[in-house]
């Protein structure tokens, strides 16, 4: 199943948040320093990721998340895409 991408910085707390699908309720695993993948309780699918101290993480382009994943335009950017 086809699911949205978001991606929210919060500067005030320096934190990058991903979500994959609309948010619900996750687990929080951490998975590096300052990483943490959110799950699915239910079946341990992956909703996301956060980032803590982002722009530390930034300047040293660390770290790896361990998620791997299909990325595709929605139909009507395709068409837009096209026509431009």
């Amino acid at each position: 199943m086809e699911k949205k991408l978001t991606v929210d910085y919060y500067e005030e707390g320096d934190e990058l948040n991903v979500l994959v699908g609309p948010p619900q309720e996750a687990l929080y695993v951490e998975v590096a320093d300052d990483v943490y993948l959110r799950l699915d309780p239910s079946n341990q699918e992956v909703l996301g990721f956060t980032i803590v101290n982002f722009r530390a993480h930034g300047r040293t382009r660390e770290p790896e998340i361990p998620v791997l994943g299909h990325f595709r335009l929605p139909p009507e950017t395709v068409r837009r895409l096209k026509v431009s």
